[in-house]
């Protein structure tokens, strides 16, 4: 009796052993089932946010203003040819303001003094002569003293108002520069930015020193570069700024607003881009306009504001969500 007890209890004991591995065994199996799917979304989400974090977008705005740095000058610079003679009265000093028409100065020639002295004598010996010499040589005598007599003392007079450089340190003769009341900008551009503006383009000059502003025009845009420009070839651009606002010798910066959106050159495919919506998805849009070195000008397609994917690729599907 006691050994049939004995394995009788041995049998439950094993039954319950049995029950509990397999109660085990299945609590084990879908704690690694669990496991296992919670891995897999966990893969899932982090593939997706991968698939997602790997586009960079940007909000673009409009193309930055052209600036040039340059000077103000008069519009006009002369070196005035004197008369030819001897300095007789000098009727203005370094710095004086002229108008046009003004007496500057005036220049005595003694050789045509002695030219005029010599053709009185002529013309006083040859109406004491015959009245034949006289009414054949006299007229012509007359008129060449009058010319001569006229040229003896010359005056120079200001071809345009302005402002005068008077240097005398020159004994034979001062040197006369005059500078016109009429300013400019002028500045120059590179070759590589040539295209960026051309005759009567848009242009607001800024004087550093006083932040005097002037919205002008380009008056002058040279063809053949300024000498001396190196490897960089550089090209003269002038525009008339007021003269009540500026003063010449003034350093200034001249900026020229630019047309379309500056963006990326990679942000465009096969004349494409990425427009990316509130909604965090990302739709294909045409755009027109031209390559510059590593940037792109949009002229038509997109607008200020607008944000879009900077580095698409192949992968990246019309109306895929980026972020």
């Amino acid at each position: 009796m006691t050994a049939k007890r004995t394995s009788k209890k041995q049998s439950r004991w094993r039954k319950l052993l049995a029950t509990r591995r397999r109660r085990w065994t299945m609590i084990i199996s879908i704690l690694v089932i669990l496991i296992l799917v919670i891995v897999g979304i966990q893969h899932s989400n982090a593939k997706k946010d991968k698939s997602q974090s790997e586009y960079s977008t940007m909000k673009v705005t409009a193309q930055p203003s052209f600036n040039l740095t340059g000077k103000i000058e008069p519009v006009e610079t002369q070196v005035l040819t004197l008369p030819s003679g001897k300095l007789q009265n000098l009727n203005v000093k370094n710095g004086d303001h002229v108008v046009q028409g003004q007496a500057i100065l005036t220049m005595h020639n003694d050789d045509l003094q002695n030219q005029v002295a010599e053709l009185q004598s002529q013309l006083t010996q040859s109406q004491a002569s015959s009245s034949d010499d006289q009414s054949s040589n006299g007229p012509s005598m007359q008129q060449q003293l009058k010319n001569v007599s006229g040229k003896v003392n010359q005056t120079l007079v200001a071809p345009y108002s302005g402002y005068v450089s008077v240097d005398q340190s020159k004994e034979s003769a001062p040197v006369v520069i005059l500078y016109s009341d009429n300013l400019q900008f002028v500045g120059q551009v590179s070759e590589y930015d040539y295209d960026k503006l051309h005759q009567s383009t848009d242009l607001r000059v800024k004087a550093l020193a006083t932040n005097h502003v002037a919205n002008t025009q380009v008056n002058y845009l040279a063809t053949i570069p300024t000498k001396g420009s190196g490897n960089n070839t550089r090209y003269e651009v002038t525009a008339s700024v007021n003269a009540n606002k500026f003063m010449a010798g003034q350093t200034a910066k001249a900026s020229i607003k630019q047309d379309g959106i500056l963006i990326p050159k990679k942000a465009v495919r096969n004349g494409k881009v990425f427009v990316v919506g509130t909604d965090g998805h990302a739709r294909k849009t045409k755009v027109s306009g031209h390559a510059v070195n590593s940037s792109y000008v949009v002229s038509d397609g997109i607008d200020e504001g607008d944000r879009i994917v900077i580095n698409p690729n192949s992968k990246l599907k019309n109306n895929a969500k980026v972020d």
